[in-house]
């Protein structure tokens, strides 16, 4: 027996493939494997105990939310109402039963007796597709980007998940929820692509909205994540780790699995190396996903493959064109590997794009600088501090030094600046740098590392850090990273 029909559908038990009508009907790869152990033993209970061991191995789960998960998306995909299954019956606290008659395609022969089996009354109390999601996170969950055209996809994703229900205004009070939340995921996913701090926080409470109803949607969970370690909300590590989980647990396979798996590898674990092997896995799966795109260009950089890094910014550029962000961080790329010109363009167009995007002037000054255009190195850098509320003999003095070519006052400025702001010792670390002060960048960087500041990978690629690349402290560094 290796496909089986139960009413409309087949179903292969070697490929494990489900058909409706002749039509392919989608499931995760653990929702089929649940499927083929029911229909290999129709009208027969099959606990939840031989389900784990099957289906689930020895892989360590949250499986009473990981089985929930696969039941809810099997009957959806069937049709199925849990309160009058006509498929899949749950035995409250044992397992569960497939009551439809299936039969063999090849020989004909029906695979259920119904002569021996008087289906159990389900208790209507008893909700089968209730979520054991712990309670620590849904805490958290109630407190760069992709493309829409991954919005899109995801959203049709969903729509091909869920099955019509079997009664009709079921079915169209399901539609309009399910319409609800991929609109409402569409938004998040437009929030979180402007880019910013407060984009990203905003994206991060509408993803957290989105999880209360429905915690089983993986690419939500990975967004949730990210924008929560981007925005650098209050236990953000242990947000993006869950998170991670989540997605890993209800959709192993999906591209933003492998972006949040890469970036807990990359920003929490320093593991470099597999970082970048879990972003080219992403992009291999989705080649239009934005932020998988971006991260690679990040790992490529820090591994020192220009080339790479240079490519995978301008395919992140050529989905997302309007992106702040990601003309910003072409900035940076352009700026690792030496092209101030491009540099300056890319920092140049994101002014054009947001006059207030404060970093770009930043990056605009040091780029213009890099090239001898002094006069507009200088004008970038004046209006840097004055949107900074830098006072006017301060900005005085490092005209004074920018006339020379010299920009120490610029960064002692902005040290005491960020110091007093209590920013990460990485990013002192970088202005120390800039002044050639690198006894005191190292020594941050130290205090970086101790931090567990998830930017410390990057001082393998900021080139402020160059000159130092063969002192002691800078190889201890690195053995901190693995690469």
């Amino acid at each position: 027996m290796s496909r089986v029909t139960f009413k409309e559908f087949e179903f292969d038990l070697e490929t494990k493939e489900l058909m409706k009508s002749g039509q392919s009907v989608p499931l995760q790869p653990k929702q089929a494997d649940v499927l083929c152990l029911l229909l290999q033993r129709p009208g027969s209970l099959v606990s939840r105990e031989e389900l784990k061991a099957d289906a689930w191995g020895d892989t360590v789960v949250e499986f009473d939310q990981s089985i929930n998960f696969c039941i809810k998306g099997i009957r959806q995909a069937l049709g199925d109402n849990p309160k009058a299954p006509v498929f899949i019956q749950t035995i409250p606290r044992r397992g569960y039963r497939f009551v439809a008659p299936v039969e063999d395609e090849a020989t004909n022969e029906s695979k259920f007796d119904h002569s021996s089996h008087t289906p159990t009354k389900i208790d209507s109390k008893v909700n089968p597709t209730s979520h054991t999601t712990k309670r620590g996170l849904l805490t958290y969950l109630v407190a760069p980007g992709a493309g829409l055209v991954f919005a899109v996809s995801a959203a049709l994703w969903w729509s091909n998940l869920v099955q019509p229900s079997l009664d009709e205004n079921s079915h169209q009070q399901s539609t309009q929820y399910e319409d609800k939340i991929s609109l409402n995921f569409q938004r998040a996913v437009h929030q979180f692509e402007k880019g910013e701090y407060t984009h990203y926080a905003s994206s991060y409470k509408m993803f957290g909205e989105i999880t209360k109803t429905y915690p089983e949607y993986p690419d939500v969970q990975a967004y949730l994540g990210i924008s929560a370690l981007y925005s650098n909300v209050e236990n953000s590590q242990k947000i993006i780790k869950e998170s991670s989980e989540l997605a890993r647990l209800y959709q192993p396979e999906s591209a933003m699995t492998s972006v949040i798996e890469g970036m807990v590898l990359l920003y929490l674990d320093w593991d470099i190396s597999s970082a970048h092997q879990k972003f080219l896995d992403a992009v291999a799966i989705e080649p239009k996903l934005t932020i998988g795109w971006h991260e690679l260009s990040v790992t490529s950089a820090i591994l020192g493959d220009i080339d790479l890094a240079y490519r995978s910014i301008e395919h992140a550029l050529q989905l997302d064109p309007g992106g702040v962000q990601e003309r910003y961080h072409a900035g940076w790329i352009y700026s690792v590997g030496g092209d101030h010109r491009l540099a300056l363009a890319q920092c140049e167009q994101t002014l054009e794009l947001k006059p207030e995007h404060l970093f770009s002037f930043k990056c605009a000054a040091e780029s213009a600088l890099a090239l001898g255009l002094n006069e507009k190195a200088k004008r970038y850098y004046v209006t840097f501090m004055q949107k900074y509320g830098a006072k006017p003999e301060q900005i005085e003095l490092v005209e004074n030094q920018l006339n020379k070519q010299e920009t120490v006052a610029f960064y002692e400025w902005l040290f005491a600046l960020w110091q007093k702001n209590q920013a990460p010792a990485f990013f002192l670390a970088t202005l120390k740098a800039s002044t050639e002060d690198y006894p005191m960048a190292e020594s941050l960087l130290k205090q970086a590392v101790e931090n567990k500041e998830r930017y410390v990978p990057l001082a393998l690629a900021y080139p402020e850090f160059r000159p130092m690349w063969k002192d002691q402290a800078y190889q201890e560094l690195k053995q901190s990273l693995r690469l």
